[in-house]
């Protein structure tokens, strides 16, 4: 007898693996083959036989409903057939959960260990406070060292929302206690490293010129910290809670930020006019047309930063995207010993006008967010690293690389069009 049936599960990816079974009994090669599926997928065979027995229940129901019985197609199977093919499944899954416990965790690599099941030691309501980003450290002396970030919800950047707890275990994580509290702190993360232990993150959420901000532990318990010593410069940081990489005799972070919200933003002035033509350019020419032009200030722009062009006489603080005349374009190259942008026409520049239009001489070039900030698809990406021996909180110990804007919101359709949406003059159709 031939046995068809369908697995899924909703832990990690959905995924879905079709049995062929020869015999109603299974085998030990089935039964190696699909132990070893459920353990390279991670997943749960008790939620798997806990799913056929609602089947179960639900082909039991069916059983005796007349219509549902007379609609079924003459080639499908009875409800006994479903039946017994369910069984079949559900004790083959049986013989793949351990007696002694749950499955244990995949094994990447020889050296991984299984970790023990995760015990939950406390709980909020989570229609109050939003919790993310916990991280650990373990001193010399054995204590156990958390910070996460806890903000209530809908709160604005008040003292205490800036100011993040630290909590201690002295007996490996069974129990905790409130030990100390940093601020100013967001999105804080611990590490420890030659030098010291270090907790890091932002001075506040989503503020213009906002920095990215450490502070180091003075004693060997956790109790005292140094202030919050800023280490960056009117980037517009939003977030630093990627934790930190201590190898090689340095320590490297990753961070984003907005080039809306830095101080000042990136911008320059044009050199040269700036010429395009109107429509009718096919859609597919304009997306993809592009134009060299020379500007000022080149070294504020990063490779995929979204920008706009202003007429003159336009100040370095105008925030209004929407002055007659402005234009929007995608930086594919920025060349600073030359002066030169390579620029990459948005589409939904297309909706101004149609007739040719130049942008002259002086015209301001700004980062181009349509708001303050526009969350993910137009930030940043950043890398700070040091030497793990120096002192952490002297901005001198870091460097920080050449920035990058987000390539998806240059070469992703969906995301491009999207941008179509949110940049464009028309209020009704970008607010849907």
């Amino acid at each position: 007898m031939c046995v068809s049936t369908y697995m899924s599960t909703n832990i990690g990816q959905r995924r879905c693996a079709r049995l062929q079974m020869q015999s109603p009994s299974p085998s030990h090669a089935l039964h190696g083959f699909l132990q070893k599926y459920l353990l390279t997928y991670s997943i749960d065979a008790r939620g798997l036989i806990k799913s056929l027995d609602k089947l179960l229940l639900l082909v039991n129901v069916s059983k005796g409903d007349p219509v549902r019985s007379n609609s079924r197609s003459s080639s499908a199977p009875s409800a006994e057939e479903t039946t017994q093919r369910i069984h079949l499944l559900r004790s083959i899954l049986e013989s793949t959960v351990p007696e002694d416990g749950p499955p244990e965790s995949v094994q990447h690599f020889p050296g991984d260990q299984v970790a023990d099941p995760p015990v939950v030691v406390t709980s909020v309501n989570n229609n109050q406070v939003f919790m993310a980003s916990p991280s650990l450290v373990i001193l010399d002396n054995g204590r156990y060292l958390v910070m996460l970030e806890e903000t209530p919800h809908r709160a604005r950047a008040t003292a205490a929302v800036l100011s993040k707890s630290i909590f201690a275990s002295d007996d490996e994580g069974a129990t905790w206690f409130y030990l100390a509290s940093l601020s100013p702190m967001y999105w804080p993360q611990l590490f420890k490293c030659a030098s010291g232990v270090y907790a890091m993150g932002t001075s506040a959420p989503f503020s213009r010129g906002n920095a990215l901000v450490i502070s180091r532990m003075l004693d060997d318990h956790g109790l005292e910290w140094s202030t919050p010593a800023k280490i960056s410069s009117g980037l517009g940081v939003v977030h630093a809670n990627t934790g930190a990489d201590v190898s090689y005799g340095n320590v490297t972070r990753t961070f984003e930020a907005v080039p809306s919200l830095a101080s000042p933003p990136p911008h320059g002035f044009l050199l040269t006019p700036l010429v395009l033509p109107p429509p009718p350019m096919s859609e597919h020419s304009y997306a993809n047309a592009t134009l060299t032009v020379r500007c000022t200030h080149v070294g504020t722009f990063a490779v995929h930063d979204l920008v706009r062009i202003v007429p003159p006489p336009v100040g370095v603080g105008q925030t209004a995207p929407f002055v007659p005349g402005t234009r929007f374009f995608r930086v594919l190259a920025a060349d600073e010993r030359s002066s030169t942008l390579l620029l990459r026409p948005e589409r939904y520049n297309r909706w101004w006008g149609a007739s040719p239009w130049t942008l002259d001489v002086g015209s301001l070039v700004v980062a181009g967010s349509r708001s303050p900030w526009y969350p993910g698809i137009d930030w940043r990406a950043h890398v700070a690293t040091a030497d793990e021996r120096m002192d952490l909180t002297d901005p001198a110990a870091w460097h920080l690389s050449q920035p990058l804007g987000n390539p998806s919101s240059s070469h992703q359709p969906a995301l491009r069009a999207l941008f179509d949406l949110w940049t464009r003059a028309d209020d009704d159709t970008a607010s849907t």
